[in-house]
């Protein structure tokens, strides 16, 4: 839930499409502002946050709605958001991708609140999964304790920043980006990467 995953969002779907028949695509939540790191959306917050959302918008043309920064009572938590796409991807993982990319254009794109369940449970629906199943596997105490194994997993790789892409073939790992790049810098990397093995 970064401003900058948004920004990448059509780049990895594009990815995702390009390579589907040669590479499987797996996204790992990283936490970036979960549970108690959360905070409400002050003033101070608002002014460090709103110039990183325009730059993503002006860099990447993806749209954003900037009504949130209107509302005082806003808890900026990512863990909701995370546990929903660890939840897809325990579901449907061929739907992972779907919700993931819903949260974010609810959130970024509509102004939704993404912390809430019930909303989540309906993005998920509306991205394919069943409302029912989705809400209740959410509530799974377990549910918290994967979403927290993929934020250890997100920095025992080594992720620093978001988005952070790994190319894994075998036992070989390497990154392709820490950080947004465009497509067209990371389709020939992601190609050789692949042709090499």
């Amino acid at each position: 839930m970064c401003s900058w995953c948004w920004g990448f969002a059509p780049v990895a779907r594009r990815l995702a499409d390009r390579f589907s028949g040669e590479a499987q695509f797996r996204i790992i939540a990283g936490g970036l502002r979960p549970g108690e790191h959360a905070a409400a959306l002050d003033d101070t917050l608002k002014h460090s946050i709103r110039p990183h959302w325009e730059r993503v918008e002006a860099m990447t043309g993806q749209a954003f709605n900037y009504a949130l920064f209107e509302r005082d009572d806003f808890i900026y938590d990512t863990e909701p958001a995370c546990r929903a796409v660890v939840c897809a991807r325990r579901m449907a993982p061929e739907r992972t991708l779907d919700v993931f990319i819903a949260l974010q254009t609810a959130f970024y794109e509509q102004g939704r609140d993404v912390t809430d369940a019930d909303v989540i449970a309906d993005i998920a629906a509306a991205a394919g999964l069943d409302r029912q199943e989705f809400s209740d596997n959410f509530a799974q105490p377990a549910l918290a304790e994967y979403t927290l194994a993929d934020f250890a997993m997100a920095g025992r790789l080594g992720a620093q920043g978001f988005p952070t892409v790994f190319l894994q073939n075998g036992e070989d790992v390497a990154l392709l980006t820490m950080g947004y790049q465009p497509l067209e810098s990371l389709e020939p990397a992601v190609e050789r990467f692949f042709s090499a093995a």
